[in-house]
C-alpha cells in the first residue's frame, strides 16, 4: 500500500508538472515578436500613451543669487498625446532578433492640461549658460573672467523667463547665437526637446523570444552597442532587459525586471511591490526600489556610475553629464522621490510621495503584457560658484529642479475585455494570484489541460522530451523555491550537468580540456625574381610544423548569480617532432617581409618626396620584399633589421618580428560566457570579449556582432536546421556554421557543421557582408576577409587555406594552390543530444597583400596580389575513454541512433 501511494503521487506531480510546462509553452508560442504572433501587431504600432510634463517655476531668484534657498512652484501638466510606431522593422537571425526604430511624435491634448505652454511663463535656469559656464571651469581665470565680462555684456543671467512651449520645443538663445557665428557646427536654438518631435531614441535589436520566452523583448543591442562605454564599470555599462513596453510571460513575484532607461542613460531594475487590480484584471506592480538610485555608500554596485571614480552623488540623484555632452545634468525620480532628505530641504516647495512620483508597471503575469505604466522622471542642473563670473560668487551648490515627465499608459476598455475573455479560460488564474497562499498541488491539473489542443499537438514531440531531459524553469517550481530555497526552480533530467558551474560533469573538461595538435604550413616561395618583374608568383607548401597546445582557464570567476563566468585561456605551445615533417630550427622558407610591407602601406598616404628618402634607406639597408628565414624565426620572433632602425627612432616599437612572437603562454582576451544556468540554449555563448559585446571595427552593427560560443562548447540538443555561431579570433568577427552531413567518430553518431560558402562570400552576392568593408565599400571579392583594422593597420587578408571557397581569381594569380574539401575545410563534428564537439579541424590562412607603392622602384613592376604565408590545421578528437564514457551514456537513450538519422 505505501508502495501504491507513492506511485501514485508521483503520478499526480508528473501530470502536474508536465501540463503547467506545456501552457508555458503555449503562451510562448504565441507571445513572441513573429509577423503571425498575435502580439506582433500591438508591439509594431501600440496604442497611444501620454505625458505630462511639470516644470518648477523658479518664485525667488534674486534670494538664491544672493546665497538663500530657492523657491519653486510645480506648474502643470503640459500634456501631449505620443505616437510611437516601430519602423524599419527587421528580423535578423533566423528571426530570433528584430531590428526596429521607434519614433516618437509629440500631439499637445489641451482637455488634458492645466494652461497653454504658448502662453504660460515659466522661471528656469538657464540651461545653456550653465552648461557653458560648466565647461569653463576648466580653463584659465582669466579666460572664465575675460567670458564672464563678455556674457555680462549680453545681459545674461543665472535663470532665464521663456514660455514653456520654448524651454520644451525650442527658441534662439542669444548666447548659442554668437558662438554659432564663431562655430557654426553650434546650434544656436534650444529646448528639452529641440528636434526631438518625430524622432527615435536610438537604434534597437530585441530579442524576439524565438528561442526562449524569457529573452521576449529583451535588448540585443542600443544604437549598435551590447553595452555601453560611459561608466566606470562593466555592471553599470550593462544594457540589461527591454525597453518597458514588453515582458516575458509567467512573471513571478520574486524575480527582478530589468528595462534600460534612456533618460537615466542606464539600465535599472524592478521589484515586486503589490497586487494590484486593472479594469478587473489582477496585476503584479512592479517599481523601482531605493537601491536603483542609492548612494554607493549604501549599495557599492552603483559606484561604476561614478564618473570619474569617485567622483559620487548622494542617494536619489544620478548624474549623466557623461552621456550628455557634458552638461552638469542629474536626473531624479520626481520632487526627488526616494533621494536623501539634503536634495529635498535644500529647494523650498519640493513634497515627495509615492502616490505621484514613483515609477511603476501594472503587469499581468501570465501574460507579461504591462496593462498600466507609469514612468516618472525629473531633470535637475547641478548649480555652483565659478571662479571668475562675480554673479555666482554666493550662490549655495545645489542640485536645482527644472521639470519631471508623467507618461501613463493603461490598456483600453476593448482589450480588457479581451484579456479577462483569455483569462477566464483558465480557471486557476485568479487563485494562483494570491499572494503566497498554499494549495494542493492537483488542483492545478484541470484546468490546465483545457490548453488549447493545437499547442498541445506542437509540443508533443521529440524536442519537448529533450527540454524536459535538459530543463527549463519550471513557473510551480518557481512559486514553490522562495518558501523553499532548498528546491530548484528548474526542472530536467540532466539539469545543471551542462551548465558550467563547479558541481557540473562538463566543469572540469572546460576548465581544464585535453590538449589539441597545431599543425603550421608554409607557402615557400620559388621564383621571387619572376614575381618582382611582373610575373606570376610560384610557392611550395612546406610543412606541417605540429605544435601540441595546451589550454587552461585560469582566473576563473562567477558573475551575476552563476549564471555567467569570467575566464582566461591561455596557450602553451610544444613542438612535437613525432608528428612534423621537418625541423623549424633549420628548415629554410622564403616569405613575404610582414615588417617590410607593413610599413610600405602606411606610406601611400605620406608624399612622394617622403616616400623616395624612406625607399633609399630601406634600400641602403639591403631589405627585400622577401625574406629568407626559418621556419622557427618566422613563426617565434627574429631581429628584424628594419624595426630595429625604428626601435632607435621609437623605443616603443618592438625590434623582434614573429608571426606568434610573445604569444607562447598567452591569451587572447578576457571572456565571460554564460554559464547555461538560466537557459541550456545560451550554454558556453560569450556575453563579453575584453569588456566587449560588441566590436568596433567594423561599419555595421551587425559586423560588429560578438556572437556564439569561443568554439570549445555548444549547447545541447542541436538540430540540422540551425545555425551554430563562433566567434572567430583569428578572423576578428563571428561566423557561422551550417549542417552538412551525419558521420561517425569512434563509434559515436555526430552531425558536421562547416563554415557554409556565404560567410566570406563578397557584398555583391551577400549583401550582410558590406559591413566588413572597412573604410565602406572598400571590398575585395568572394573567399577572402581583410582585417587590417583590427590588425593595427597591417595588409592582412585571411581565408580558408589555398583560398578553399574563394574566388578563381586569387588561386590562379599564384602557382602552387590545390584548393580541397578534405584539406581546408573546417569543421566540428558534434554529438548532438549532448552538443559535445568529438572531433574539430580548425583551419585559417594568413595572407598579405602585395601592390606598387609610389617611390619604391623594386614594386614598379608587381601585380597587385593578395599572396599566401602560411595556413594552420588544428585538430582534436575525443579520446577513446572519453568516447566509450560517450557511447555508454547514449545507450540509455534508445531513442539516440534513430533520431540523428538523416532526414
Amino acid at each position: 500500500m505505501p508502495g501504491s501511494m507513492t506511485r501514485k503521487c508521483c503520478a499526480i506531480y508528473t501530470t502536474g508538472f508536465v501540463c503547467a510546462h506545456l501552457l508555458t509553452v503555449g503562451i510562448a508560442l504565441e507571445i513572441t515578436l513573429t509577423e503571425k504572433s498575435q502580439v506582433f501587431e500591438s508591439w509594431k504600432n501600440p496604442p497611444p500613451s501620454y505625458l505630462e510634463y511639470y516644470f518648477f517655476n523658479v518664485t525667488n531668484p534674486e534670494v538664491f543669487m544672493a546665497g538663500g534657498k530657492a523657491s519653486v512652484k510645480q506648474i502643470g501638466p503640459y500634456t501631449y498625446r505620443v505616437h510611437r510606431p516601430r519602423e524599419n522593422v527587421t528580423f535578423l537571425e533566423n528571426g530570433t532578433k528584430v531590428y526596429a526604430l521607434n519614433p516618437k511624435t509629440f500631439v499637445f491634448v489641451p482637455e488634458k492640461s492645466v494652461g497653454d505652454p504658448q502662453v504660460d511663463i515659466v522661471r528656469t535656469v538657464n540651461i545653456p549658460f550653465v552648461t557653458i559656464m560648466n565647461e569653463l571651469n576648466s580653463y584659465s581665470f582669466l579666460l572664465r573672467s575675460v567670458f564672464a565680462m563678455y556674457i555680462n555684456s549680453l545681459d545674461i543671467k543665472l535663470f532665464m523667463t521663456r514660455t514653456v512651449h520654448e524651454v520644451l520645443w525650442g527658441f534662439k538663445d542669444p548666447l548659442l547665437t554668437k558662438l554659432h557665428s564663431m562655430k557654426p557646427e553650434v546650434d544656436e536654438y534650444f529646448g528639452l526637446m529641440w528636434k526631438n518631435n518625430g524622432t527615435h531614441d536610438g537604434e534597437f535589436v530585441f530579442h524576439t523570444g524565438e528561442q526562449n520566452y524569457l529573452d521576449y523583448g529583451k535588448i540585443d543591442t542600443w544604437n549598435g552597442m551590447r553595452e555601453m562605454s560611459w561608466w566606470s564599470s562593466n555592471q553599470s555599462n550593462m544594457i540589461n532587459g527591454t525597453d518597458g513596453t514588453v515582458f516575458h510571460p509567467l512573471i513571478n513575484r520574486n524575480e527582478l525586471l530589468y528595462i534600460f532607461a534612456a533618460d537615466f542613460c542606464r539600465s535599472i531594475h524592478l521589484a515586486y511591490v503589490e497586487d494590484v487590480e486593472v479594469k478587473g484584471i489582477q496585476a503584479y506592480r512592479f517599481a523601482p526600489p531605493s537601491d536603483v538610485l542609492m548612494s554607493p555608500k549604501n549599495n557599492p554596485t552603483n559606484a561604476g556610475f561614478c564618473v570619474p571614480a569617485g567622483d559620487c552623488l548622494g542617494t536619489g540623484v544620478h548624474k549623466v553629464s557623461v552621456c550628455r555632452e557634458g552638461a552638469p545634468i542629474v536626473v531624479s525620480f520626481p520632487h526627488f522621490y526616494q533621494a536623501d532628505r539634503a536634495y529635498i530641504n535644500a529647494i523650498d516647495g519640493l513634497n515627495p510621495n509615492k502616490e505621484e512620483h514613483e515609477t511603476y508597471f501594472d503587469l499581468q503575469p501570465m501574460t507579461g503584457v504591462p496593462i498600466r505604466a507609469c514612468k516618472r522622471a525629473q531633470l535637475n542642473m547641478i548649480l555652483k560658484r565659478v571662479a571668475g563670473f562675480p554673479k555666482t560668487k554666493n550662490i549655495t551648490e545645489t542640485i536645482f529642479p527644472i521639470m519631471f515627465v508623467n507618461e501613463m499608459a493603461t490598456i483600453d476598455d476593448e482589450s480588457a475585455a479581451q484579456m479577462r475573455s483569455l483569462l477566464l479560460n483558465t480557471p486557476q488564474y485568479n487563485r494562483s494570484l494570491k499572494p503566497n497562499k498554499k494549495k494542493n498541488i492537483t488542483e492545478t491539473i484541470f484546468p490546465i489541460m483545457s490548453v488549447n489542443e493545437a499547442i498541445m499537438n506542437k509540443l508533443n514531440s521529440y524536442s519537448f522530451f529533450l527540454r524536459t531531459l535538459w530543463g527549463f524553469k519550471d513557473p510551480l517550481l518557481t512559486k514553490v523555491h522562495p518558501t523553499k530555497p532548498e528546491v530548484d526552480e528548474y526542472f530536467g533530467l540532466m539539469w545543471k550537468e551542462v551548465t558550467l558551474t563547479e558541481k557540473s560533469q562538463v566543469y572540469e573538461s572546460w576548465k581544464n580540456p585535453p590538449p589539441s595538435y597545431l599543425e603550421y604550413y608554409f607557402f615557400n616561395v620559388t621564383n621571387p625574381e619572376v614575381f618582382m618583374a611582373g610575373g606570376k608568383a610560384s610557392v611550395k607548401q612546406i610543412g606541417p610544423y605540429t605544435y601540441r597546445v595546451h589550454s587552461s582557464r585560469e582566473n576563473v570567476t562567477f558573475l551575476e548569480n552563476g549564471t555567467k563566468v569570467y575566464a582566461l585561456n591561455p596557450k602553451t605551445f610544444v613542438f612535437v617532432p613525432e608528428k612534423s615533417i621537418g625541423d623549424p630550427q633549420v628548415d629554410i622558407v622564403r616569405t613575404v617581409n610582414i615588417p617590410f610591407v607593413t610599413i610600405m602601406n602606411e606610406l601611400p598616404s605620406y608624399s612622394f618626396f617622403l616616400r623616395t628618402i624612406v625607399s633609399m634607406y630601406i634600400n641602403s639597408l639591403g631589405i627585400e620584399l622577401f625574406m629568407t628565414r626559418t621556419v622557427h624565426e618566422v613563426l617565434w620572433g627574429f631581429e628584424d633589421p628594419l624595426l630595429t632602425k625604428l626601435h632607435s627612432m621609437k623605443p616603443e616599437v618592438d625590434e623582434y618580428f614573429g608571426l606568434m612572437w610573445k604569444k607562447n603562454g598567452t591569451h587572447e582576451g578576457e571572456f565571460v560566457f554564460h554559464t547555461g544556468e538560466q537557459n541550456y540554449l545560451d550554454y558556453g555563448k560569450i556575453d563579453t570579449w575584453n569588456g566587449m559585446r560588441e566590436m568596433s571595427w567594423w561599419s555595421s552593427n551587425q559586423s560588429n556582432m560578438i556572437n556564439g560560443t569561443d568554439g570549445t562548447v555548444f549547447h545541447p540538443l542541436i538540430n540540422r536546421d540551425e545555425l551554430l555561431y563562433i566567434f572567430a579570433a583569428d578572423f576578428c568577427r563571428s561566423i557561422h556554421l551550417a549542417y552538412v552531413e551525419d558521420v561517425e567518430v569512434k563509434g559515436i553518431q555526430a552531425y558536421r557543421f562547416a563554415p557554409p560558402s556565404d560567410v566570406l562570400m563578397s557584398p555583391k552576392n551577400n549583401p550582410t557582408n558590406a559591413g566588413f568593408c572597412v573604410p565602406a565599400g572598400d571590398c575585395l571579392g568572394t573567399g577572402v576577409h581583410k582585417v587590417s583594422v583590427c590588425r593595427e593597420g597591417a595588409p592582412i587578408v585571411v581565408s580558408f587555406p589555398h583560398f578553399y571557397q574563394a574566388d578563381p581569381a586569387y588561386i590562379n594569380a599564384i602557382d602552387g594552390l590545390n584548393p580541397n574539401k578534405e584539406e581546408h575545410e573546417t569543421y566540428l563534428d558534434l554529438q548532438p543530444t549532448t552538443g559535445v564537439p568529438i572531433r574539430a579541424c580548425k583551419r585559417a590562412q594568413l595572407n598579405m597583400i602585395l601592390k606598387r607603392v609610389p617611390g619604391f622602384p623594386k614594386t614598379k613592376n608587381i601585380t597587385e596580389t593578395i599572396f599566401p604565408i602560411m595556413f594552420i590545421n588544428e585538430m582534436a578528437t575525443t579520446d577513446d575513454e572519453s568516447a566509450a564514457q560517450m557511447r555508454s551514456l547514449l545507450l540509455n537513450t534508445p531513442q539516440q541512433n534513430r533520431n540523428i538519422k538523416p532526414k
